[in-house]
């Protein structure tokens, strides 16, 4: 069920009258996702319990109060605009936790005033940005901080194997991102005493970070907490949007009679209508993950092949279950290896990283017929196209037919995100200093510096308090899309930090809208395995040896059914599934559905 946000995040009158005339199209985040073979049942709940006491900071709070949550209706599902939050409930929300004083005055005054951190450099904007130490945005963050930014940088086409190394070998900056790439995740890292605890250290030196994530809501903050413990310092989102879905040609539709596809019948019509007049050989683009995210027919939650986690979800008889064995997840490899077989699906899907100037080829070429896409990006794409009747449409998630509710949609988390997370080491000797400075951009005027820029040089203010973009974003002279003019010119992608909506808004054209309206999800997260259900440090290392040698052998196997190289039937598929039982899923399963039952009971 669509748990409703309790809280809007704490954003100054200047921001909320900054945006106002900008934010009229809020979006919200999705997630494409029966019964499973080997699913366990958990214990039920007549009614939802009510969330946990938030605890207040060590020391400084001793009185918790305890805010119980209205319960979401199950009679329809809902948009993203209906879960828009009121000023009643922002308001409820700041009374249910005691804030930080928000003390601290910058410019800081350290004796020492260089952090280090360690910082991936993307392809995007690697060309017209070789070194963050260069940034344009530099000495204006360390005006407003007193802090100077020193980057130790490695490309992310070869990040994984290097942060290991630098791991390994105990030269640490003061910063770094253990989400990502850290095996075993944050919490693994702080196991390993690679990072340290800052749960003690927020409330006096990051007082605007804890306000704002204990302002979101329970999903937000178990998002990037580890059983309580805060272990890094992430963005928060001021409302949830969807910025990223799928595209299709309108053209092509146009030309061939046919509409957007909403259901499966009409998006498998269209793929193979594309395939044969087109010729395309990406007529849909599929990752090495093996997932068409925007279709969402099947009941159950879908297996990333490269992935380590169990793809667990609720079942329709309110039993903790995984995708690996359910009998919905079979048919969607039933109708994964028909495409594939039929030309549909790149014969490369699992192996081949597609870098934006190819890929963008490939679409303006017409060798692609649907593809995912960034919003900001939309418009790049035109320059691609050889047709000089190239369009493109946003596709809205695919049902299994036109009464179908999505069930899987992802819970409102504010908080975090895949590499989001800033965690400082053991190695750092000021970590007071670190938390301080990072707070800033949890400010009002940091969270304008981080997302806009310089006032004057990359926005102005409008008389109406509304934000204009200058032309250093909109037509800067090298030629960059706006996106990776944001990140050349502010500090959205090298500072953790509030991430406002509007800073997005503002460079979108009216393409770039109407898709993320389309992208905008509609359903209920019944389906979905609640964030706040998520395992203890205990729990996961109890189970990581089993669910490596599982998802290794199952990920195999699925290519095979994926590819067509072993036939898929009755008879593979039972061995396939009992071969994961041997494995010893149900017993992993079993551990899921405990802390399932734990968070039902409010006990988690």
């Amino acid at each position: 069920m669509k748990k409703k946000i309790t809280a809007l995040l704490l954003i100054s009158a200047l921001l909320l009258t900054a945006f106002a005339g900008c934010g009229s199209t809020a979006a919200s985040s999705a997630a494409a996702e029966t019964e499973s073979a080997a699913s366990v049942e958990a214990v039920s709940a007549a009614e939802e319990a009510a969330p946990e006491e938030e605890a207040a900071p060590a020391e400084e709070a001793e009185a918790e109060e305890e805010t119980e949550e209205a319960a979401p209706s199950e009679e329809e599902p809902v948009s993203a605009e209906e879960e828009a939050l009121s000023a009643e409930e922002s308001e409820e929300a700041e009374e249910s936790f005691e804030h930080a004083p928000e003390t601290i005055s910058y410019p800081l005054s350290p004796e020492e005033n260089t952090i280090t951190f360690y910082q991936q450099l993307g392809q995007g904007i690697i060309s017209v940005l070789p070194s963050y130490n260069d940034s344009y945005i530099d000495e204006s963050i360390e005006e407003a901080t007193g802090i100077n930014m020193e980057f130790i940088e490695v490309s992310d086409s070869v990040i994984s194997t290097q942060y290991s190394l630098m791991i390994a070998s105990g030269d640490w900056a003061d910063v770094i991102s253990c989400d990502q790439y850290y095996a075993g995740g944050t919490a693994q890292a702080y196991a390993d005493e690679v990072i340290i605890d800052l749960t003690d250290l927020i409330w006096d030196n990051a007082p605007n970070y804890y306000n704002a994530l204990y302002s979101t809501n329970e999903a937000s903050i178990s998002n990037v907490t580890v059983e309580g413990k805060i272990l890094g310092i992430y963005a928060i989102k001021d409302r949830v949007y969807t910025d990223s879905g799928e595209m299709t040609r309108q053209d092509w539709l146009d030309e061939l009679g046919l509409e957007v596809p909403t259901t499966l019948d009409e998006l498998t019509e269209t793929f193979y209508a594309f395939k044969n007049n087109y010729g395309c050989n990406y007529t849909v683009k599929c990752d090495s993950s093996g997932v068409l995210d925007f279709v969402a027919a099947f009941d159950t939650e879908l297996v990333d092949i490269t992935g380590t986690d169990l793809s667990v979800y609720i079942n329709e008889n309110g039993e903790v279950a995984t995708g690996y064995t359910s009998d919905a997840y079979r048919e969607y490899l039933e109708w994964f290896s028909g495409l594939y077989a039929d030309g549909i699906i790149n014969a490369d899907f699992y192996s081949t990283t597609l870098f934006p100037d190819v890929f963008n080829g490939l679409v303006g070429s017409g060798d692609m017929g649907f593809w995912n896409s960034m919003a900001d990006g939309l418009k790049n794409i035109y320059s691609y196209a050889e047709d000089e009747n190239f369009e493109q449409v946003a596709v809205p998630s695919v049902l299994a037919d036109e009464d179908d509710v999505n069930t899987f949609l992802e819970e409102d988390v504010l908080a975090g995100g895949r590499s989001s997370g800033f965690s400082i080491t053991a190695s750092c000797e000021n970590p007071e200093l670190v938390l301080q400075f990072c707070n800033y951009f949890y400010t009002d005027e940091g969270a304008m510096l981080r997302n806009f820029g310089v006032e004057g040089d990359t926005y102005t203010l409008n008389d109406d308090g509304s934000v204009s973009y200058t032309e250093l974003i909109t037509d800067n002279e090298l030629g960059m899309t706006m996106n990776n003019a944001l990140n050349y010119y502010t500090c959205v992608q090298v500072c953790p930090g509030m991430t406002l909506a509007d800073s997005l808004w503002a460079c979108y054209d009216d393409l770039a809208i109407a898709a993320m309206e389309t992208w905008n999800p509609v359903g209920t997260t019944e389906s979905t395995y609640p964030v706040g259900a998520g395992l203890t440090t205990e729990e996961q290392d109890g189970i990581n040896n089993r669910l490596t040698d599982i998802t290794s052998a199952a990920s195999e196997q699925i290519l095979k059914f994926m590819t067509g190289a072993e036939p898929l039937n009755d008879e593979t598929w039972d061995a396939y599934v009992a071969n994961l039982e041997s494995l010893g899923i149900n017993d992993v399963l079993e551990v899921y559905a405990g802390a399932y039952s734990e968070y039902l009971a409010g006990e988690r």
